[in-house]
């Protein structure tokens, strides 16, 4: 039963997988906000910044959107060079697939939320696993470079970390 539970879950991360790396639009966010901004900084490419974003207005933090994608084009950067694969401004697909595909790993850590949080419970891990796995929100936002997700996957790890201090206070 195992074997089928884990074959399921691996269709389900194909299946994610499958909605990160194909073109859609839910919001002009995921396009405008995020990979735009870090994009012009790392390629070095002049790039329109939202107003929430300039200095003078500053209603926004940068730090979400180089976590979420600015990490990864820097990682593309590296990777060129150490390959010699160099180009002035990488292929406008390379540069889709690489910010959906660290949105995609960085889900996986909603997953393992789950996983540590149903152990401390000490609670089946396949129904919550499954359900989140499944989830409208799970298979289309959290894939994509939102600072929403971004928040989602801090405040999974938070839990992590506190259910992790919370079995050492009380043992």
């Amino acid at each position: 039963m195992k074997t089928l539970y884990v074959i399921l879950y691996v269709g389900l991360l194909w299946l994610r997988w499958m909605a990160s790396s194909l073109p859609g639009y839910v919001h002009p966010d995921e396009y405008c906000q995020s990979p735009e901004i870090t994009a012009g900084s790392v390629f070095n490419i002049e790039t329109f910044t939202p107003w929430e974003y300039q200095p003078q207005h500053a209603a926004r933090s940068i730090v979400i959107p180089y976590l979420v994608t600015g990490i990864p084009f820097c990682l593309l950067r590296f990777i060129e060079a150490v390959t010699g694969t160099w180009h002035e401004v990488p292929e406008t697909l390379v540069i889709f697939l690489v910010q959906r595909t660290a949105c995609f790993l960085f889900s996986i850590l909603i997953d393992y939320s789950v996983i540590s949080v149903c152990r401390y419970l000490k609670q089946g891990i396949v129904l919550p696993l499954f359900l989140v796995a499944t989830s409208q929100v799970m298979l289309v936002y959290y894939i994509r470079p939102f600072s929403n997700s971004a928040e989602a996957i801090i405040l999974g790890l938070s839990l992590v970390v506190y259910t992790k201090l919370w079995q050492k206070v009380t043992a």
